[in-house]
């Protein structure tokens, strides 16, 4: 029959240590990575943030743009100049490249994006649009000014 060395008092102590420093270990592990997954989470909403900031504001110069854009489109439909017109397409095309888009004018009136200006008697069913008296614009997918409209009333 073997005898089994029973582990001294220095082993035993020498076993809690290593126990404690293990636990103590993954404490720290834990306690890492969960601050890691906070900052990681704060970095993500301080993105999150900033790109709504730059957005708002490109939003704000894009909209300072538009009485330009409408006195462009004045001057394009009463001197039909090739050079105006070229010019006129191109400024557009930036702003529609930074996600300015008109709103479409035509059919039915639509509260969300139409705003009624003059209503006029008409052969047409209630609440067609009969004229466009300015545009309107989406950016990036926003309400950014609504289209003043002239609606066919009964």
């Amino acid at each position: 029959m073997k005898h089994e060395k029973k582990p001294s008092m220095t082993e035993k102590l020498s076993e809690t240590k290593v126990d404690e420093k293990d636990q103590q270990l993954q404490e720290l592990t834990n306690t890492l990575q969960r601050l890691q997954a906070e900052f990681d989470n704060y970095r993500k909403r301080i993105d999150k943030e900033v790109e709504g900031k730059k957005q708002h504001a490109r939003a704000g110069v894009v909209k300072n743009l538009l009485p330009i854009l409408d006195s462009f489109e004045q001057a394009v439909k009463t001197d039909p100049n090739e050079g105006l017109q070229r010019l006129y397409a191109q400024f557009v095309d930036a702003l529609e490249r930074e996600g300015l888009q008109a709103i479409p004018a035509q059919g039915k009136f639509d509260p969300n994006h139409h705003e009624v200006l003059l209503t006029e008697k008409s052969e047409q069913d209630e609440g067609t649009i009969l004229e466009e008296l300015q545009r309107g614009y989406l950016y990036q997918g926003g309400l950014l000014r609504t289209s003043k409209v002239k609606v066919s009333a009964k």
